[in-house]
């Protein structure tokens, strides 16, 4: 299943950025996560993973972690992030484009300007299947439960990439609301740099 190679990508990049003892610590477990595991119990444990990275790490270094992670899936998503891209190439400018997506935004999501600043929402439960999140990792998580917002560094990273190619410039990314920490949305904040 795909939230394995996932899951090994999360391994690696704690390594990477924090060593080796901050893998075994985060990754606790995962052993006994079996392969046939459902999206529930994949949830549940990607969220106690993710409790276990904050109280690990400092905010840099999560952020860091979840945000290669981030760029993996953006990679693996690439016809995703192409497809944003198609949409732009049908308008002659970035500000053409950001006015239709104003104006008529897709399914499940919302675009607003305020002046050199834009917000973007997705509601992952007005997708096709309703979903908690997007991320097949969180996908199943059961209502009620909450994950931490650091989860939601990953999401930075992949909306980051789809911005930037957009707009052919590089932008900042907040995240302000997530539907997997307590929203009824993912709110994401974007400002260009260029």
């Amino acid at each position: 299943m795909i939230f394995r190679f996932q899951l090994e990508n999360l391994g690696r990049h704690l390594e990477e950025e924090a060593g080796p003892e901050a893998r075994r610590v985060v990754m606790e477990g995962i052993e006994r996560l079996p392969k046939s595991a459902g999206s529930k119990e994949v949830a549940l444990w990607v969220k106690g993973a993710v409790g276990r990275l904050d109280a690990l790490l400092d905010e840099e270094t999560r952020g860091r972690v979840m945000g290669l992670c981030g760029l993996d899936c953006a990679a693996v998503n690439d016809r995703a992030v192409a497809a944003a891209v198609g949409r732009r190439g049908k308008y002659g400018s970035p500000e053409e484009y950001l006015e239709a997506e104003e104006r008529k935004p897709r399914r499940g999501t919302r675009f607003r300007r305020d002046g050199d600043v834009y917000y973007q929402w997705y509601t992952p439960r007005l997708w096709g299947r309703p979903m908690r999140c997007y991320c097949s990792l969180l996908r199943g998580q059961p209502e009620g439960v909450e994950a931490s917002l650091t989860y939601c560094k990953c999401s930075v990273a992949f909306v980051r990439t789809v911005w930037e190619r957009v707009l052919e410039e590089p932008v900042d990314i907040r995240v302000l609301e997530s539907a997997v920490s307590g929203s009824d949305e993912c709110m994401f904040e974007i400002r260009r740099r260029g």
